[in-house]
């Protein structure tokens, strides 16, 4: 899962995912637009230019980084969450560890909330960014833990959406 603090900007987001590309910016930039500087141009705002929305999901499809979408929902008061891989083994162990993983979640925000509530009586603005970062992470659990339900127990209808959206997936990489 990644969450984003929102006073990360979205052009420092691209760049952390930039910085994950081992050839170097140049070399990204050559995959990404075709030219060796206009990466480069799009990230600092040079000229005016801007990373576009298929320049930025080429950018996380070619280094694996995620941080700009995170980043942009983040923005956006949501979160990005990443979903098993479709093709991934998934059991009922799997299942029961994912639940248990969100239980222990559940339970790091509730005690988090109780003792933000009885330190003072009042939930301030650290107390309130540290409550929202738990909330996403416990989101993002759930969320992992539905999409691990419908992969081992999805019926044949469930299966062949799956398929379909791992299918389209695969298509725009």
């Amino acid at each position: 899962m990644y969450h984003i603090d929102r006073t990360v900007s979205l052009e420092e987001a691209a760049r952390a995912d930039c910085a994950l590309w081992r050839g170097g910016q140049e070399s990204l930039s050559l995959s990404v637009t075709g030219s060796p500087q206009t990466l480069r141009h799009k990230l600092t705002g040079h000229n005016r230019a801007i990373l576009g929305v298929q320049d930025a999901v080429s950018l996380m499809e070619l280094t694996g980084g995620r941080n700009l979408i995170a980043a942009m929902a983040s923005q956006l008061g949501g979160l990005y969450v990443p979903m098993p891989a479709f093709d991934a083994v998934q059991d009922n162990e799997d299942l029961m560890l994912a639940f248990m993983s969100t239980s222990t979640q559940l339970g790091e925000l509730a005690r988090k909330a109780q003792a933000a509530v009885s330190n003072d009586g009042v939930v301030d603005m650290q107390e309130r960014a540290a409550l929202i970062k738990s909330a996403h992470e416990l989101n993002a659990k759930v969320m992992h833990y539905l999409a691990l339900l419908d992969r081992v127990y999805g019926d044949a209808e469930v299966q062949a959406e799956l398929r379909a959206e791992a299918l389209a997936g695969e298509g725009k990489r």
